[in-house]
């Protein structure tokens, strides 16, 4: 086997004595640093000159070939340099028992007293002089360079670096007293910045280690935890924030006052805005292109760094949220998250880059059906919004369980969202929601239903992506939006599982529905949106019901808006409480489904009537052969 040739060999020696820099601490672009390249060499030398890189090349290639850690452990740094001190400190006592000697140079051999002397303060120096350097090195190198030289490296603390930074100061001052033959207090002090050693270099040192110490409190030193943003921008001026939102933000439970609120939104004032500034809001309202507008929006929301709620058009929230995110603001989105295919797809393939970030509200999911949610999920971020009341009176969080697991099989359920002309849009509210035929009901009311028919179905291990139902569509005389889909009615079965989903704008006070019920084999749930509760009832005469508790139930968007407030304060400490992962779900199956309506119908206070609407509540959905 042939040896290495000496220059090969002391190449891979001081390699692994103090590290060959790697190229990307000076070539920062097409051309290398000089200065980079000057300090990086410059520290590669001097840590060659270090006894102690050469015993952590000695003991790593010797000693501990088994260790996970390629290097000395914390203590084991500690430990060398706590000997060194001990040993500068006990020379610098044997100091003063040695006859001073003046200059070296002026010494003659003639005297043999004289010349033991001369050399143990030789010894004494240039054992001062190298833990000087060793000491100086070390503090230049781990407290102020290496985070510049080694791109990766890991610490187990903060300070693991730091705190031997005390020890460095006093082998210092041990060496420089050594050195110079004089007390070591008065150097002690001119080092901290104080009156001492009139020498120049412990003036230079005393600066230099004052931009060690700032430097290391900055970057090491655990940082101070401070409470977020009390503020809260809203970008929207609709119905939902002058009318939900901002009540909810603004009740007396919360500390939070119209200061603390502000809103953007595009175009002119209206009544919504209007509504919101009688609530002392202010508005910030943008005109000019849509374009433009928006980016002065976001160029105002992220300007002040608070968290967002977006609750402007749906087909504008992909914008905004894309910017927030990518900014590192936590955010609010309301449903739909989105509702254009290419930026559905966005969530489906890339979910995670949203999840730290995102709170996906579901005014049915997280509000009006709360209790169900919960019965179906137990997420206890829902609790303290939340009472039982009936024959079970244990606590909430172990009588639901129970609950659920006695029902046993789901066999069928039904949920109904029809309400009346008084809850559905207006030429100046929500027009934008009829437009797209079905689409558009589908993306606006549609979506809270087949959520919640996702949570049932996902709590008994199924899918909601196998849902192929027959469709019966309705169209109101007073919709805003001419010939726009203004009622929808879903029929079908998953696994054996009946479904049955209406949901419906301007119905008449008679077929106004907003509840539904799940049949399971030994029991069933009847659900009351406006009453937010469910109730449970099973086949061995046990019941219970589950209800949205004051003051949560007084407000609309009470219970949402503390689960914002939470998130935007704390974001996810364990399980999310938002509707994230079920809204992507549901608008893979949206964007999927194809649209076979068997059957439409008008109807309306003005002629049509509503008797074809009372059937199509009580009639099932057969298929139909026009693709829609």
């Amino acid at each position: 086997m042939s040896r290495k040739p000496i220059g090969a060999w002391l190449g891979d020696y001081f390699d692994q004595v103090a590290g060959v820099p790697p190229p990307s601490v000076s070539l920062w672009g097409a051309k290398p640093s000089l200065l980079a390249q000057f300090f990086a060499g410059l520290f590669f030398a001097a840590r060659c000159l270090s006894p102690l890189q050469h015993i952590k090349r000695w003991q790593r290639t010797h000693k501990r070939s088994d260790k996970s850690r390629p290097d000395f452990e914390a203590r084991d740094t500690e430990v060398y340099f706590i000997t060194i001190f001990a040993l500068a400190a006990a020379l610098y006592a044997v100091l003063w028992w040695i006859p001073p000697i003046g200059p070296l140079w002026s010494f003659g051999f003639a005297d043999g007293g004289r010349t033991v002397a001369v050399v143990l303060h030789l010894l004494l120096r240039t054992f001062a002089a190298i833990v000087f350097f060793e000491s100086f090195v070390w503090v230049s190198y781990y407290l102020l360079w290496r985070n510049f030289a080694e791109p990766v490296f890991t610490l187990f603390h903060p300070a693991e670096y730091f705190v031997l930074f005390p020890l460095m100061l006093g082998i210092q001052c041990f060496s420089i007293a050594l050195w110079q033959g004089q007390p070591v207090f008065p150097i002690f002090v001119a080092l901290l910045g104080g009156p001492g050693d009139d020498k120049p270099i412990v003036a230079v040192l005393s600066q230099y280690f004052m931009v060690v110490i700032i430097a290391n409190l900055l970057s090491m030193f655990p940082t101070t935890k401070f409470r977020a943003s009390p503020l809260f921008n809203l970008i929207g001026a609709g119905d939902v924030v002058a009318r939900k939102m901002v009540p909810a933000l603004l009740r007396a439970e919360r500390d939070t006052t119209a200061r603390h609120l502000h809103v953007y939104s595009l175009g002119t004032a209206d009544d919504a805005v209007r509504a919101i500034r009688d609530q002392s809001v202010r508005v910030h309202l943008f005109d000019g292109s849509r374009e433009q507008a928006e980016k002065e929006v976001l160029k105002r929301v992220l300007a002040n760094g608070s968290p967002a709620i977006i609750a402007s058009p749906s087909n504008s929230h992909f914008r905004y949220l894309m910017a927030l995110n990518a900014a590192g603001v936590r955010f609010a989105v309301e449903k739909p998250i989105t509702s254009l295919p290419q930026e559905i797809k966005v969530f489906i393939d890339s979910p995670a880059v949203f999840r730290d970030r995102m709170f996906a509200l579901s005014y049915y999911g997280l509000e009006k059906a709360l209790p169900l949610t919960y019965l179906l999920t137990g997420n206890h971020h829902f609790e303290s919004f939340l009472k039982i009341e009936g024959g079970d009176s244990r606590p909430i969080h172990f009588a639901a369980p129970e609950l659920l697991r006695a029902l046993g099989k789901l066999k069928s359920f039904r949920i109904d969202l029809v309400e009346t002309a008084e809850r559905s849009p207006t030429a100046d509210s929500r027009a934008w929601t009829e437009e797209g035929g079905p689409h558009g009901l589908l993306f606006e009311t549609m979506i809270h239903v087949l959520l919640l028919a996702h949570k049932l179905l996902q709590q008994q291990g199924k899918s909601i992506a196998p849902f192929a139902p027959a469709m019966i569509g309705g169209a109101s005389t007073e919709a805003v939006v001419a010939d726009a889909t203004t009622f929808l009615r879903f029929d079908g079965t998953i696994d054996g599982i009946e479904i049955a989903l209406a949901c419906g704008k301007y119905a008449d006070a008679g077929n106004a529905k907003r509840g539904g019920s799940a049949v399971y084999e030994h029991g069933r749930i009847d659900f009351d949106f406006d009453a937010l509760r469910c109730s449970v009832q099973l086949d061995n005469g046990r019941s219970a019901t589950l209800r949205v508790s004051e003051p949560w139930c007084a407000v609309n968007y009470a219970v949402q808006m503390d689960l914002v407030d939470k998130f935007f304060k704390s974001g996810w400490t364990d399980i999310r409480f938002d509707d994230f992962e079920d809204q992507v779900v549901v608008l893979r199956w949206i964007r999927d489904a194809v649209l076979q309506i068997g059957e439409t119908f008008s109807y309306g206070p003005d002629g049509a009537g509503f008797d074809r609407l009372a059937t199509a509540l009580s009639t099932k959905a057969e298929p139909g052969p026009t693709a829609t």
